[in-house]
């Protein structure tokens, strides 16, 4: 009896110790590849919305991606522990550095996309479609598209500044 007590002492301590393994290794690279995959998948949801012209579906989009950096944000604020030991601080630093540049591109691409939707109301107002004052829609487009046209090339000189070699996917 006692021989079959510590067997499932062990095998209960076998099981406890898989799921340690898999929360703290499998779970968080699973969760993150999901996140990275979505909000790509949302950005390129977002741009052919705007081809076609659907800026409310484009915007949608951008917003869920928007949620993805957000999720996984917090999901890189978890390894906090992680840092403290010295592990990985490096690396969570760098990716830290890679979420603050997408949010920077998925902003100019809100940013974008409004500016391209007055751009479009211009249009209806000067071909007379709506009866509004196109220069309203000019200014704002100007404006939008400016903010845009500034956070991407924000964007374009944190990357190239920035030290993201070890990312395999941002590597030309």
């Amino acid at each position: 009896e006692a021989s079959n007590s510590v067997g499932s002492y062990q095998y209960i301590a076998a099981i406890i110790a898989w799921a340690v393994i898999f929360y703290a290794l499998i779970y968080p690279i699973a969760s993150l590849s999901w996140g990275i995959f979505t909000l790509r998948s949302n950005l390129s949801d977002s741009a052919e919305a705007l081809s076609r012209g659907e800026f409310d579906k484009s915007l949608e989009k951008i917003h869920e991606a928007k949620k993805g950096i957000s999720n996984l944000e917090g999901f890189i604020g978890s390894l906090e522990v992680v840092r403290q030991t010295g592990l990985l601080s490096d690396q969570i630093t760098e990716v830290e550095n890679l979420m603050d540049l997408l949010l920077e591109v998925v902003n100019s691409s809100e940013h974008a996309v409004l500016g391209t939707e007055q751009l479009y109301g211009s249009l209806k107002a000067v071909s007379g479609e709506i009866q509004d004052d196109p220069k309203e829609y000019f200014n704002n487009a100007q404006v939008e598209l400016a903010v845009a046209d500034n956070g991407f090339s924000k964007a374009l000189i944190d990357l190239k500044e920035g030290n993201f070699n070890d990312i395999p996917f941002l590597q030309s």
